[in-house]
């Protein structure tokens, strides 16, 4: 399986960056503290889901861990992340995990108010084109 992040070491984010230094976009997480690595998650959209994991409290602890993430790759299909963070929970086995992954419900994107669901196998760019959001923003430059 091809890795669904490019090359290179996780972006750090700490309580005090602020939730808007956080990208709306897919992605993976991870919370870090001392015992080393405390919980994995995937995220269609990583600010709302650290927002969630801060308001919350269940797991994540702002004294305790910093944020690791890592936006996923264009073209990269939710089932390959799911698949990814099965693979990274049952090799780390952070000690705050009570599932093995990829079972998260399945994200909604907002196209023009109206929120489709990504099909199995889908990645973002497959959704706009299903939905014909890329044709429409050609037809609009005029070049399509």
């Amino acid at each position: 399986m091809k890795a669904p992040f490019d090359r290179g070491r996780p972006r750090v984010w700490r309580d005090n960056d602020g939730i808007s230094a956080l990208p709306d976009r897919w992605g993976a997480y991870r919370f870090r503290g001392n015992e080393g690595i405390a919980y994995i998650g995937i995220a269609s959209n990583l600010n709302r889901r650290i927002r969630e994991h801060r308001a919350s409290r269940r797991v994540y602890d702002p004294e305790e861990h910093i944020v690791e993430y890592q936006l996923a790759s264009d073209g990269v299909s939710w089932d390959e992340l799911c698949r990814w963070e099965r693979e990274k929970i049952a090799r780390h086995n952070p000690y705050l995990v009570k599932h093995p992954g990829g079972n998260g419900r399945r994200p909604e994107i907002d196209i023009n108010g109206k929120l489709v669901e990504v099909a199995e196998g889908e990645s973002v760019e497959d959704v706009t084109v299903r939905v014909g959001l890329i044709g429409h923003l050609r037809a609009l430059l005029g070049s399509g």
